[in-house]
């Protein structure tokens, strides 16, 4: 019964030590608001890493646009990506290496906006949140691809480089009346 008690012991305290040193990827939601607040400039938004929310799968639209592309493609949810590109309320993200990326878009005058998988529309400018369209159709280097799941997709942060980020600002400590 004691040898019982030291076995169950001993596995307890090894899965919390392998569960406290194994490396997690903390991930939070990206706001407007990050990058209002804290002036996220173009350069550090490169340097910080990104993940996608949701599994994400689209198909080539036969017929349609550019060249051959591959018929199915397959982001699953926790991709890391990367900011290659950025305009005042998007941003260009890559998931994978020397790829054009993809848009996520937000409403630069709603601070608490995610940002959203987005799309160009054909014939108009700008970046369109793709599940606000009646058809969910992503145009990327001049292919058009059916969005089968994850329309909805918004971008995560990993939370310890924003907050990396914020710390590198300059806080301001206050004083006392004495001087203090």
């Amino acid at each position: 019964m004691q040898r019982r008690r030291v076995i169950w012991f001993v596995a307890c305290v090894a899965v919390l030590v392998v569960a406290g040193c194994s490396k997690r990827n903390v991930r939070g939601f990206y706001h407007v608001s990050h990058r209002q607040r804290y002036a996220i400039t173009d350069a550090e938004l490169r340097g910080l890493q990104f993940y996608i929310s949701k599994d994400v799968v689209v198909h080539t639209q036969p017929g349609a646009g550019g060249g051959a592309a591959e018929p199915v493609i397959i982001l699953p949810k926790g991709t890391p990506g990367v900011v290659v590109d950025s305009g005042p309320d998007w941003l260009r993200v890559s998931f994978e290496k020397g790829g054009a990326g993809v848009q996520f878009v937000a409403d630069a005058n709603r601070p608490e906006d995610l940002y959203w998988f987005a799309t160009e529309v054909d014939g108009k400018s700008g970046f369109y949140k793709l599940s606000a369209l009646p058809h969910t159709m992503l145009l990327r280097d001049g292919q058009h691809y059916v969005v089968v799941e994850g329309a909805d997709a918004v971008l995560f942060v990993d939370k310890r480089d924003l907050e990396k980020l914020i710390k590198s600002r300059r806080h301001v400590q206050g004083q006392t009346r004495d001087g203090r």
